[in-house]
């Protein structure tokens, strides 16, 4: 009798060990596993992070070489912060709107899609504007290569990140 309480006692110390290394063993799973996902995030936090700045800067230097001083005589420092904080606010808005930074739930197409027409359609509001400004049409061949050279830039880094996003799925 005594035996078999003793086989019992065994029997029940080898299963709490066995299941304490399987809950062990799970939680460092987890840990792996959410340590790759805040890492993913990261990643994807710099492409978003990265093409905003661009997107921004490119904008703010073409708006200032060729349009500012065209359309603001008097007041050309002021209006140029407005127009560059009209295009960020702008861009931020249509890019939650259109999901344009989606990188793990839409296809590359929809990615490519929903930044270019953010990035065109901020543009082209800020041009018409600039037009409504200054009381008739400036030229619109600067602004025609600003936006290509943002929407080049935006589908290599886009693709770029959903080719990562992919990998890291």
């Amino acid at each position: 009798m005594n035996q078999t309480k003793q086989q019992e006692d065994d029997v029940k110390k080898q299963l709490i060990e066995q299941m304490d290394k399987e809950k062990l063993e799970a939680q460092n799973r987890r840990d792996d596993k959410n340590a790759s996902v805040h890492t993913d995030r990261d990643h994807m936090l710099g492409y978003k992070i990265f093409l905003g700045i661009w997107n921004t800067a490119v904008f703010a230097i073409g708006w200032y070489l060729f349009f500012n001083y065209k359309i603001f005589e008097y007041y050309s420092r002021p209006g140029y912060l407005v127009v560059v904080c009209l295009f960020v606010i702008a861009y931020i808005n249509l890019v939650a709107f259109y999901h344009a930074f989606d990188f793990r739930n839409k296809s590359k197409s929809k990615l490519i899609f929903t930044n270019s027409i953010s990035i065109l359609t901020v543009d082209l509001l800020i041009y018409l504007g600039g037009c409504l400004f200054n009381a008739g049409y400036i030229d619109v061949k600067p602004g025609i290569i600003i936006a290509a050279i943002q929407v080049a830039v935006t589908w290599i880094v886009v693709l770029t990140a959903k080719k990562r996003a992919d990998l890291n799925v």
